[in-house]
Parts: C-alpha cells; sequence; structure tokens
C-alpha cells in the first residue's frame, strides 16, 4: 500500500519560475519528496521543453513572470497535443480569491497552496500508475 502522503513519489514535475530561488527551492522540495525536477526559466522555455519532451505528471507554473506569465503559458500548454490533462498548478504568494477565476480559466488546475496537500490531489505518476496495472 502507498503511503497516501508519498503517493507522489516517483512523479516527474515540470517547475517553471523565473525566480531562481524560487525554483530552486520548489525544486529541493520536491527532490526531498523523491519527485524527479526539470526546471523551466520563463513561460517560453517551458514550451520548449514541452515541445520535445512532454512527459510530466504534472507542472508547477508561475503565474508572474516577465516574458510570458503564467496564464498564458497554461493556455499554450492546453493547445499542446497530449497536454490537455496535464495537472498545473499555479505557484504564486500574490493571489487573492478573486484571482481563482483567472487561474481556472487560463487552464491550471488549482493554486499550489500546501505543497503535499496539492500533489496528493492532482499528481499520480505514470510509472507506478503502469507499475500497478500490469
Amino acid at each position: 500500500m502507498i503511503d497516501p502522503q508519498r503517493q507522489f513519489a516517483g512523479a516527474r514535475l515540470l517547475v517553471v519560475d523565473d525566480a531562481d530561488i524560487s525554483a530552486e527551492l520548489a525544486a529541493e522540495m520536491l527532490q526531498n519528496l523523491d519527485v524527479t525536477c526539470v526546471v523551466a526559466s520563463e513561460g517560453s522555455a517551458a514550451l520548449a521543453i514541452l515541445a520535445v519532451d512532454s512527459n510530466f505528471d504534472g507542472i508547477l507554473l508561475d503565474c508572474e513572470m516577465p516574458d510570458m506569465d503564467g496564464y498564458a503559458t497554461a493556455q499554450a500548454i492546453r493547445a499542446m497535443a497530449g497536454l490537455a490533462d496535464v495537472p498545473i498548478l499555479a505557484m504564486t504568494g500574490h493571489t487573492t480569491p478573486e484571482d481563482m477565476p483567472h487561474i481556472l480559466e487560463s487552464g491550471m488546475n488549482a493554486r499550489l497552496q500546501r505543497l503535499s496537500t496539492e500533489l496528493n490531489l492532482w499528481i499520480r505518476p505514470r510509472a507506478v500508475a503502469a507499475s500497478a496495472g500490469s
């Protein structure tokens, strides 16, 4: 039986954040939870990564980035082949309840509030799911 606090262990996530320290902190926290991370420093970099490698169990996406904000990035991701259903969680410290409709309308699933809680709700590692089904 998988520990419910660790059911996302083995997942592969794309972390998109223009603030180096935020991206590093998120990646370190995720790695401590046995999650593999790929980091992109901006929306266009995330789209370039996804164009050649879309094998991610989820995406953590900063909403406020200079080149392409998280809302536009989420919309572009949703338009990419095979990524319509990948969980996208908004990462931002400035979101108010009034911002939630904008987050959802852009194609994101939720706002990241508590890392392990949101991962438990949204992330299912494909490798673990595939081995459980065999």
